[in-house]
């Protein structure tokens, strides 16, 4: 959100809050990073935008090559897996689009704990079991994996003091599942 006035929030609206739509406030993740969260079905589909306030009218301007809804608003559609959409303020331009990295049972009930978290150049990984062949990596927004180590204790250290800041996620993975926390690096 660099360069945009944001004093009265971000918001976002579009098709999947109803057929009368709503505006959504979203939440402050790291160093101009705004985060929204909803589920929905796979082969869902529809338009939506950024706002800078919480007021019709005060809206993203969505470059005509990006706005494929009504020459105006962004559009989205669900695939069969996770999918994240993330994009610059009034821009084309993606900080990365991540559509399900799992074909495992997963399971994201605090079997992992990092701290701190944020963290910068060392983090501590926690997790409650760790099963032959258990091995961790953690991936950016995009899904690409940043790092990738075996795991045989539960508690370990990873440095992380190579990784940009931004919002990444960690994956503990066995032959069987796999838990993923998020990891934010200031």
């Amino acid at each position: 959100m660099t360069g945009q006035d944001v004093s009265n929030g971000v918001w976002m609206t579009g098709s999947f809050t109803g057929s009368s739509w709503k505006i959504l406030s979203m939440n402050l993740e790291t160093n101009n990073v705004y985060k929204y969260t909803t589920i929905m079905n796979p082969g869902d589909s529809g338009a939506y935008y950024f706002m800078y306030d919480d007021v019709w009218g005060k809206r993203e301007t969505v470059p005509l090559e990006c706005a494929p809804w009504w020459s105006s608003d962004r559009g989205y559609k669900i695939g069969d897996k996770d999918t994240t959409y993330s994009f610059l303020w009034g821009s084309c331009a993606g900080i990365g689009e991540y559509t399900g990295l799992h074909d495992t049972k997963i399971i994201q009930n605090n079997q992992i704990s990092i701290y701190p978290n944020p963290g910068d150049n060392f983090v501590n990984l926690s997790i409650k079991s760790v099963e032959n062949k258990t091995f961790i990596e953690i991936l950016d927004n995009t899904g690409r994996i940043c790092l990738k180590s075996n795991l045989n204790r539960l508690t370990t250290g990873l440095d992380i003091s190579s990784l940009p800041p931004g919002l990444y996620f960690i994956k503990c993975s066995t032959s069987e599942k796999s838990y993923f926390e998020k990891l934010i690096v200031k």
